[in-house]
């Protein structure tokens, strides 16, 4: 099983216990704060996007931009809520 294959098994098992909403504000620096405190705290959290968010943008170019602004990665995707885990350091 690839690395990446078994991050996404993890996160299909074991579902965050955090999650991060972002609303109609949309994708502040707030946002982002919140979303890199809950990270370095759980490790893993969910993120639900509005659909607002994502209009006249790629959802790819989202999930990449979130991953990007926390220093974590994307380990499942679907519609509009993304996984995310902190990158651990190497």
């Amino acid at each position: 099983m690839l690395a990446t294959e078994a991050l996404q098994s993890m996160a299909e098992t074991k579902e965050p216990s955090v999650i991060v909403s972002a609303g109609k504000a949309g994708l502040t620096e707030e946002f982002f704060e919140e979303l890199r405190t809950q990270l370095k705290r759980h490790g893993i959290v969910k993120v639900q996007l509005t659909a607002d968010i994502a209009k006249g943008k790629a959802k790819r170019t989202i999930k990449e931009a979130l991953a990007l602004a926390t220093e974590s990665k994307v380990i499942r995707a679907v519609g509009f809520t993304v996984v995310l885990e902190k990158k651990r350091a190497n």
